[in-house]
C-alpha cells in the first residue's frame, strides 16, 4: 500500500476504521510471506554474487543515524526524559543511573542534574561528546561483562541500541542485576536485531535489506572490497536470534519481574522474503526473526523477602 493510497483512504474514513483496515492489510501481508517461507525449500541458500549489485541499485540509502552536536543533544534529552518518565510510571525512585555502552554520553549528561547522578561506561570512550564531559557525569572505560561497580549501588541501569552488540548478553544481564539495588530497574532498548532487515548494521555500505541472509559473507566482503565501500565489522554483533533473546529473559525470571516488553515489527520488505524464501528458510530460524526488528524490555530486580 503506497503512501498516497494511505493518505486518500485516511481522508475519507474515521481513524478507527482506517486503523482496523490497516491492521488487516498488514496481517494479510505477513500471512502471505509466512506461507511462502513455510513452503520454501532449503535451496538456493544464497543468491548469486551478481545479484547484489542489482539489488543495491533498487534500494537507495535510508536516513542515517545522526551524530551532529544538535542531533546527539536532542537524542540525549529525549532518551533521558523517557527513562525518567518510565521509572515514574512504575513508581520507582531513581537517583543513581548507569548507562551501558554510553556512546556520546549525552543521555548521562542530561540525567546528571539536581540530586541525580549518572555514570556511563563503554569499552572505548572516543565517541564522548565534549559537552557531556563538562556536566559532572562520570564516564569510565569498562567492559559491561566485568564491571568494577559495587553491588546494589544503582537504582537504574539502562542501554540504548547496544545490547545486540554485547557478545555475551547473559553475562551482561547478570552483571547489571548485580549492581542494581533490590527494587531497581534495568531498561534495554535495542536493535536492529541480527535477522531483521537492517540486522547487519551495514547501512553505510550495503543498502539491501536482509543482505546478511540473501548473500554469503564472502559475497558481501568481496562486493565491499571491489567497490571501495566502508568495511563491516561482523565481529561486533552477537547474532542472537529472537528465540535466544526470549530464552535469555526467561533465565532471569527468578531474580527480576518483567514490567514492560515490546518486540517491534518491521514489515517493510516482506517482498524479499516471499521472492527469495529459500534463503530465509536456510537460516533454520523461525519466521518471527525476520519481522521483529528491535526489542524493548524493562525488568525490576526482585526485593529480598
Amino acid at each position: 500500500m503506497t503512501q498516497l493510497i494511505k493518505q486518500v483512504i485516511r481522508s475519507v474514513l474515521p481513524d478507527s476504521i482506517f486503523n482496523s483496515l490497516l491492521n488487516l492489510y498488514r496481517s494479510f501481508r505477513i500471512h502471505r510471506a509466512r506461507k511462502a517461507f513455510e513452503r520454501a525449500s532449503m535451496e538456493p541458500a544464497h543468491l548469486p554474487a551478481e545479484m547484489l549489485d542489482e539489488l543495491q541499485r533498487m534500494y537507495p540509502p535510508q536516513s542515517k543515524y545522526g551524530y551532529t552536536a544538535e542531533v546527539t543533544a536532542k537524542r540525549g534529552i529525549s532518551r533521558a526524559e523517557y527513562i525518567l518518565r518510565i521509572s515514574a510510571k512504575y513508581g520507582i525512585e531513581c537517583r543513581q543511573f548507569l548507562e551501558l555502552a554510553c556512546g556520546d554520553g549525552m543521555v548521562c549528561a542530561t540525567l546528571n542534574r539536581d540530586d541525580r547522578r549518572a555514570t556511563g561506561i563503554d569499552l572505548k570512550l572516543f565517541d564522548l561528546d565534549q559537552t557531556a564531559l563538562h556536566t559532572g557525569a562520570i564516564f569510565l572505560q569498562m567492559d559491561a561483562e566485568r564491571m568494577s561497580i559495587a553491588d546494589s549501588s544503582m537504582d537504574c541501569v539502562f542501554s540504548f541500541n547496544s545490547f545486540e552488540h554485547f557478545m555475551n548478553p547473559e553475562k551482561v544481564l547478570s552483571e547489571a542485576m548485580r549492581v542494581i539495588r533490590p527494587g531497581g530497574i534495568l531498561y534495554l532498548d535495542f536493535g536492529p536485531v541480527y535477522f531483521s532487515p537492517s540486522g547487519l548494521h551495514a547501512y553505510r555500505s550495503i543498502t539491501v535489506p536482509y543482505c546478511q541472509i540473501l548473500f554469503s559473507e564472502d559475497t558481501i566482503h568481496s562486493y565491499i572490497l571491489n567497490n571501495g565501500l566502508r568495511p563491516i565489522d561482523n565481529e561486533c554483533l552477537n547474532r542472537y536470534s529472537i528465540e535466544q533473546y526470549r530464552n535469555l529473559w526467561a533465565v532471569f525470571n527468578s531474580v527480576a519481574d518483567t514490567l514492560l516488553y515490546n518486540e517491534r515489527i518491521d514489515i517493510s520488505y516482506l517482498d524479499l522474503i516471499r521472492t527469495y524464501a529459500s534463503c530465509f528458510k536456510n537460516t533454520k530460524h523461525d519466521f518471527d526473526n525476520f519481522i521483529i526488528s528491535s526489542i524493548e524490555i524493562l525488568l525490576q530486580k526482585k526485593k529480598i523477602s
